[in-house]
């Protein structure tokens, strides 16, 4: 991050106010992880910012003033996220950090920029099946790369935790991965290469 007061951010799906993922510059979202709800972002900040001002452009565009935590680019109510529907195309999310010195005066720091795509999987992008799977799962990449990092996240509750992370050595574009020790849920599945982040909604039986 350029900005040493926005630490990193996060998605948010609106209907449940529950963190999906960490949300990095060039991710590749499937709109399936949001289950129809919609959408938000929330900057996290050190503990001396007290405002962000977002600013957004892409398949939704607009600013956003935020005076009190979280800091969110559709804004909340105490925690409460509002949202908007995730309507497939390119984002780009600008947040500004503000500082309040002695004389109550808000001083602006650097400001941080993220691109991110919400998008049907294609041809182009990776392919993961079976979506419902049993004790492994299937990825074909859209690249021959290694290594490439691999994470299963739990979706249930208001908490995002991994608990099964795997770094796979790829001789092929086709990667299989053993689930076996993988409780029965459902999971959003990050797949992080190189310069490349792609999620997916799979749900172990």
């Amino acid at each position: 991050m350029v900005s040493s007061l926005i630490e990193s951010f996060t998605l948010v799906r609106t209907d449940t106010d529950q963190d999906l993922m960490p949300l990095v510059d060039g991710a590749v979202i499937d709109p399936s992880i949001f289950g129809g709800a919609g959408f938000n972002v929330r900057a996290n900040v050190e503990a001396n910012v007290v405002r962000v001002v977002f600013e957004h452009s892409g398949s939704h565009s607009g600013t956003q003033d935020e005076g009190n935590a979280p800091f969110t680019l559709f804004g909340d109510v105490s925690g409460d996220y509002y949202g908007e529907d995730p309507l497939l195309g390119d984002y780009t999310v600008t947040a500004t950090p503000y500082t309040e010195d002695d004389d109550s005066t808000f001083v602006a720091s650097s400001p941080t920029t993220i691109h991110f795509t919400i998008a049907e999987p294609t041809a182009r992008t990776l392919q993961v099946y079976p979506n419902s799977f049993n004790n492994e799962i299937f990825l074909d990449t859209p690249r021959k790369e290694r290594p490439v990092q691999i994470q299963f996240q739990s979706v249930q509750g208001h908490d995002l935790h991994i608990v099964l992370e795997q770094q796979v050595i790829q001789e092929k574009k086709r990667i299989r991965i053993s689930t076996q020790h993988l409780p029965s849920g459902q999971y959003i599945m990050r797949v992080i290469g190189r310069d490349w982040t792609e999620t997916r909604h799979v749900i172990k039986q």
